[in-house]
């Protein structure tokens, strides 16, 4: 069970994303680390890859590697990842999923007109330890990796 308080009437969505077998199954990385930052002139990350590439069009997916980078294991089964839209052209939101399964019906961040906002989320990596990114409105993107889940046994 989860409480919510909200200090107004609103609609209310609530997206399940992952949960914690066991409190070993969370891998905090020592420090986060960037994995995609699209602003141009200026963007870095962690390795060099996946920087200043410029803002990700609207309706476009974009992939992108997470396994093997920014302390992630290439044997990691999912990610925390904190993304933030810098300065989208419009209303919009980003779902972040697993590459090689279809696109949620969720979103991981929604955004306002010049918003920068960030939001986290756990993503199951995909095919090859990859990650999707769709966005609907033209946006810059940062994607910094927080920790790592460990698959199950057995």
């Amino acid at each position: 069970r989860i409480c919510i308080y909200t200090d107004t009437t609103t609609d209310l969505l609530i997206d399940v994303a992952a949960y914690f077998p066991n409190e070993q199954a969370l891998v905090p990385l020592a420090a986060p680390g960037r994995a995609l930052d699209t602003r141009r002139p200026g963007g870095q990350t962690i390795d060099g890859q996946h920087a200043a590439t410029g803002p990700l069009p609207a309706t476009t997916i974009t992939e992108i590697t997470i396994a093997g980078r920014a302390g992630i294991p290439t044997t990691a089964a999912s990610a925390s990842l904190n993304i933030t839209a810098v300065n989208p052209t419009g209303n919009g939101y980003i779902t972040i999923y697993p590459c090689g399964q279809p696109r949620p019906n969720a979103s991981n961040l929604n955004f306002t007109t010049g918003q920068t906002i960030a939001n986290n989320t756990i993503t199951r990596l995909g095919t090859n330890g990859r990650i999707c990114i769709y966005t609907d409105t033209t946006t810059d993107l940062l994607i910094d990796v927080a920790a790592h889940l460990v698959a199950p046994q057995g």
